[in-house]
C-alpha cells in the first residue's frame, strides 16, 4: 500500500475530475470552476495536514502511507487549481476580452489566487525526484511557500463575490477543518520554539493565539 499510495491518489484525482465534469451529485448545483476549486482546496488541505498531523501524533497508524501521499496530494490539488483558473477565466472573467472590463479592485481577488497558483505551480515543477537533486537544500524552503498559498487561497475566497451561499453546516465543518489544522500547526511550532529557543515557550499564549486566529476565520466566511 505505501508503494502504490500515489498511484492511488492519481487516480481518484482523476475520476473525481470526471465526475465534477459530468456535474453528478453533490456538484450538480454548482457551476464548473467551483467545482474545480472545491476538489483543489480540499487536496490541498489533505497535502498541508500531513505534515503537522504526523509530527504532533507520531504514532498514527498509516504514518508511513500519509507521507508518500504527500507529494501526489500536492499535484493532484495543482492540477484542479489549474483547471478551476482556466475555468474561471473563460466563464466567470469572460476571457480576455471580459477582463479589461474589470476594474482593478474587482481584479484584485482574481490575482491574489493566480498568485496561489504561481505557487503551487512551483511546487510541481519542483516535485520530480531530479529537481529535489538539483535544488538540494533550497528545495525545503521552496516547498514552504505552499503555506503562503494556503493563505492566499482563504483570502481568494473571502473575496470572491458569492454567487452561492453554502449551507450552514457546510460552513461550519470548514471552519472546523481549518481549525483544527491551525492548531496542530501552533503546537508543532510551540515544540519548535520550546526546543530551539526555551525563553520564548509560553503555554498560555498559543490557546490565545488559536483563538484568535479561528475568530478571524469565522469573521472572513461571512
Amino acid at each position: 500500500m505505501n508503494k502504490e499510495v500515489r498511484r492511488f491518489v492519481y487516480l481518484e484525482a482523476m475520476l473525481l475530475w470526471a465526475y465534477a465534469y459530468l456535474g453528478l451529485w453533490p456538484f450538480d448545483s454548482l457551476p464548473q470552476p467551483s467545482r474545480y476549486a472545491f476538489l483543489a482546496v480540499i487536496f490541498l488541505y489533505s497535502t498541508l495536514m500531513v505534515s503537522p498531523l504526523t509530527i504532533v501524533f507520531p504514532n498514527i497508524p498509516y504514518k508511513l502511507t500519509f507521507l508518500r501521499a504527500r507529494k501526489a496530494l500536492g499535484i493532484s490539488s495543482f492540477f484542479f487549481a489549474l483547471t478551476h483558473a482556466l475555468t474561471a477565466f473563460r466563464d466567470s472573467l469572460g476571457g480576455f476580452q471580459g477582463i479589461v472590463l474589470f476594474s482593478l479592485r474587482e481584479l484584485l481577488p482574481y490575482i491574489i489566487g493566480a498568485s496561489a497558483l504561481l505557487i503551487l505551480t512551483a511546487m510541481a515543477a519542483t516535485s520530480p525526484p531530479s529537481m529535489v537533486n538539483r535544488l538540494g537544500r533550497y528545495w525545503k524552503r521552496l516547498h514552504r511557500f505552499v503555506y503562503l498559498a494556503g493563505v492566499l487561497i482563504l483570502v481568494h475566497v473571502a473575496m470572491v463575490p458569492k454567487s452561492i451561499k453554502l449551507p450552514i453546516v457546510l460552513n461550519y465543518l470548514i471552519f472546523a477543518m481549518v481549525g483544527f489544522l491551525i492548531v496542530l500547526e501552533l503546537i508543532r511550532f510551540n515544540r519548535f520554539l520550546s526546543i530551539k529557543y526555551k525563553f520564548l515557550e509560553n503555554k498560555r499564549f498559543w490557546p490565545l493565539l488559536s483563538f484568535a486566529i479561528l475568530y478571524l476565520i469565522y469573521i472572513l466566511s461571512y
